[in-house]
């Protein structure tokens, strides 16, 4: 994965990334945060460089890029949510993140649902299939992300 890096991080042509059943832990989470950070750095300074402007920036040219992520079917926990709330709390692109049947823990499922609050992006988030996930966290889930539609 050390090695794709430099290529998903500047590729804006990477919608959709699938690290589905690949064996990932979490020793593998800070660089998946790294390419969702890296991917949203550089929309945000298209968006940036054209506002010195007093100009909105061509859609085909900052809403390039990472849209959706699909990690299911691995073996992440506690440090993986860490770092996805922490780069996906402020980006605005992301609209799909499919984490189902990991190790993920309830306290951690409910730290999405908070994330919930100020993300505004994510219309699709799946966390079935893990420890922590019950109808509670279903119920939180499924109305925020009917909020961001």
């Amino acid at each position: 994965m050390e090695n794709l890096l430099p290529g998903l991080c500047k590729n804006i042509n990477i919608e959709r990334l699938n690290f589905s059943c690949n064996g990932l832990d979490d020793r593998s989470a800070y660089l998946i945060a790294k390419i969702i950070n890296a991917q949203s750095e550089r929309r945000d300074e298209i968006v940036w460089s054209y506002s010195l402007r007093g100009e909105l920036p061509p859609d085909a040219e900052y809403k390039r890029g990472l849209k959706e992520m699909m990690l299911s079917h691995n073996n992440f926990g506690a440090q993986l949510c860490h770092e996805l709330i922490m780069s996906l709390r402020n980006d605005i692109y992301v609209r799909s993140l499919d984490l189902r049947n990991n190790s993920l823990p309830e306290h951690w499922l409910k730290q999405f649902v908070k994330l919930l609050l100020s993300n505004k992006s994510l219309t699709q988030l799946d966390l079935r299939e893990n420890e922590g996930f019950n109808e509670k966290i279903k119920f939180q889930i499924s109305f925020k992300l009917l909020q961001n539609i």
